[in-house]
C-alpha cells in the first residue's frame, strides 16, 4: 500500500533555482523503506547507495509535470514505481551539473535540473527514463556482429 506524504508537504517546486532540502526531499528519502502499490519492494543496490548520502536539494520539477505532484496524490507520480524512487533519490542527494546532458537539454522527464551521482550511471531523468546519460562514462554496451 502506498501512504501519501504527511498534509503539511506542499506543492513541489519548480524553477529554475535549486533549493535547499525540504519536505519533499526528506518524503523521497524515506521511501525506500515501503512498498508500491503494484507490491513491489523499493530496495535495490542502487537506492541502498544512495541512502547512505546526505540530502542536498529539494527536487524541482518542469511546470508542466508539476501538475501531477500535489500534496493530496504525490504517489501516484514520485513514488509509483522503484525507478521513479531511484530518479527523485539521485535529484535530492546528487551534483547538479554545470551543462545539462542531452536528455535533460531536450526537456525531457520532470525534473528541471541535470542531477548525477556516483553511485547512479545516469543522472535522474536518464534514470526515470531509461534513456542513457551524455555525461556518463559508462560505455554503451557493444551491439551484436551483424551476420552478412
Amino acid at each position: 500500500m502506498v501512504i501519501g506524504p504527511p498534509e503539511d508537504v506542499p506543492a513541489v517546486g519548480v524553477g529554475a533555482i535549486l533549493c535547499p532540502a525540504g519536505p519533499w526531499a526528506t518524503f523521497i528519502k524515506g521511501y525506500p523503506l515501503k512498498v508500491a502499490a503494484t507490491g513491489e519492494l523499493f530496495k535495490s543496490s542502487l537506492l541502498e547507495s544512495l541512502a547512505q548520502e546526505r540530502i542536498l536539494w529539494e527536487p524541482l520539477f518542469r511546470l508542466n509535470y508539476a501538475v501531477f505532484f500535489t500534496p493530496t496524490a504525490p504517489a501516484g507520480e514520485v513514488v509509483a514505481t522503484r525507478a521513479r524512487v531511484e530518479a527523485a533519490t539521485i535529484q535530492i542527494v546528487g551534483r547538479s551539473e554545470n551543462t545539462a546532458c542531452r536528455c535533460c537539454k531536450v526537456h525531457r522527464g520532470p525534473f528541471v535540473h541535470c542531477v548525477r551521482d556516483i553511485a547512479a550511471p545516469r543522472c535522474g531523468t536518464g534514470h526515470r527514463l531509461g534513456k542513457p546519460c551524455s555525461l556518463s562514462s559508462e560505455q554503451a554496451e557493444p551491439r551484436a556482429a551483424r551476420r552478412l
